[in-house]
């Protein structure tokens, strides 16, 4: 008997706590998530190269389980990876489809980070965001649903958000676990769980070495030298950047005004409001609890933020 495909999938948003909801998924007795849990198996330009079978494999060790998952925030990136809703229908026609959104411009600038931390971006933030606008197209979190409710129906696909999953991780869960109709004891595991941390001290590639340090041919010589070697080279050809120097008021401003118009389309849908957004209404930061995912509460502003009220 071949092995399962999933019926349940994590599709992002990205740098918005999927690694940590899906960490809470995965010790659960009733659901099997996959490892690696981001496959990109039903993204053409990715994962799918890989083959059938070696998709099959993923998960043979499912047993039988009610929920077999997998977790990949490249599922969620319209119109870059078009055609992955239209895929896991295809093949998956009973999943169901679970995604984590946050306050779209506090994701964006995390993004920003990551590409800085792991790719080589040295751009200043507004110059890195303008040159990438796939990155605020991550953002438009009811663009990237529109498809999975077509397909897949409103009551087969759940939202959440970061802010109230890190402020009430077991309520979240609970909620969360009662929708899958599995057991919600363990929602309480969830509570000391934390993935992706970020350090202390980000770097960014010097911009002259930039190209250099982040060249395939650099990475791939040096991933065999000892771990201390290679992070004394790394420090030596990068420089430490202070988060909150960086994010600025006047990047929050540029990013607002389109950003505000995706988010009041979200809750039309959704039939919610988003408070939580601050950046957005120019209320103050809230304090993430801190066992749940600390990468995204570093990509927060540090002080409280004095913007104007919205308009209408």
């Amino acid at each position: 008997m071949p092995n399962k495909l999933p019926n349940l999938f994590l599709i992002g948003a990205m740098k918005s706590g999927t690694s940590t909801l899906a960490k809470c998924l995965s010790v659960h007795p009733e659901i099997f998530m996959s490892e690696p849990k981001e496959t990109h198996f039903f993204v053409d330009e990715l994962g799918a190269k890989r083959g059938w079978q070696w998709y099959r494999d993923l998960f043979a060790n499912a047993g039988d389980v009610p929920f077999v998952a997998e977790a990949s925030t490249t599922y969620s990136m319209l119109p870059r990876f078009a055609g992955v809703p239209e895929r896991i229908a295809r093949h998956c026609p009973q999943a169901r489809i679970i995604y984590i959104v946050r306050d779209p411009v506090v994701r964006a600038i995390s993004h920003y980070w990551h590409m800085v931390r792991w790719h080589g971006e040295s751009r200043a933030m507004a110059d890195g965001i303008r040159a990438n606008p796939h990155w605020l197209d991550y953002s438009d979190y009811a663009r990237q649903l529109t498809p999975y409710w077509r397909l897949f129906g409103r009551d087969r696909v759940y939202v959440l958000t970061l802010e109230e999953f890190s402020i009430r991780p077991i309520e979240e869960m609970a909620r969360l676990l009662r929708w899958l109709g599995v057991d919600v004891a363990p929602a309480a595991q969830s509570a000391s769980l934390r993935e992706n941390e970020t350090p202390a001290e980000v770097r960014v590639a010097r911009a002259p070495l930039a190209r250099l340090a982040h060249a395939p041919i650099v990475r791939q010589s040096i991933q065999w030298a000892p771990y201390r070697l290679r992070n004394y080279a790394w420090r030596w050809l990068s420089k430490p950047v202070d988060h909150w120097r960086e994010q600025t008021q006047s990047v929050i401003e540029m990013l607002r005004p389109n950003a505000q118009l995706q988010a009041n389309e979200l809750a039309r849908q959704l039939g919610r409001d988003f408070p939580q957004w601050t950046t957005l209404w120019g209320t103050t930061a809230p304090n993430l609890a801190p066992g749940i995912a600390a990468e995204d509460a570093a990509s927060l502003p540090a002080a409280p933020l004095r913007l104007p009220q919205a308009t209408s």
